[in-house]
């Protein structure tokens, strides 16, 4: 008897101990069923996917302190912009960081490099919590990017003073 036979037979005696016919036990009477037949088209692959980092957007910051006199003139902090082809975004972010015990006395104007002038914020005189510390977000697309941008802020109140501690420019 060949290797084969002799596995085979010892398969069927390790289901069948007794070497007699097997029996299955009567199924259920209902009909069988029918699968309808697959699809023959071929398994779709899906690429590998790639993660890409968007580019940093170019951050211009002045970290001098300009002091605002009380009720006084205004006062400029500026930020030269250079390296920054066409123009401005129009999602161009602009951050404040204002120390003065009152900032409903502030009016906060940036001035882009033609002379433009965009509000930040209006004075209020019921405004009495300390600082300005946000970030603003100026439509300046029709603005050129490279000039020298101002943060020009105007105290037009008495009695509270304070400074313009930092202001950046992201594009």
């Amino acid at each position: 008897m060949s290797t084969l036979s002799a596995a085979i037979k010892a398969k069927g005696d390790e289901l069948d101990p007794d070497g007699g016919p097997t029996t299955t036990p009567p199924t259920s009477t209902t009909q069988p069923t029918t699968t309808p037949p697959t699809s023959t088209t071929q398994p779709t692959t899906t690429p590998p996917t790639t993660t890409t980092t968007p580019p940093t957007a170019p951050i211009f910051t002045n970290p001098n302190n300009v002091n605002i006199p009380d009720a006084g003139a205004a006062v400029y902090s500026n930020l030269v912009v250079s390296g920054v082809s066409g123009n401005a975004p129009s999602t161009l972010k602009v951050g404040v960081d204002i120390k003065h015990t009152w900032r409903g006395d502030l009016v906060i104007d940036l001035v882009a490099p033609d002379g433009s002038t965009y509000r930040l914020k209006g004075s209020s005189s019921s405004d009495s919590a300390d600082n300005v510390i946000t970030t603003y977000t100026v439509n300046a697309s029709t603005e050129i990017a490279n000039g020298t941008w101002k943060l020009k802020v105007r105290d037009v109140y008495s009695y509270d003073t304070g400074y313009i501690d930092s202001f950046k420019l992201t594009f």
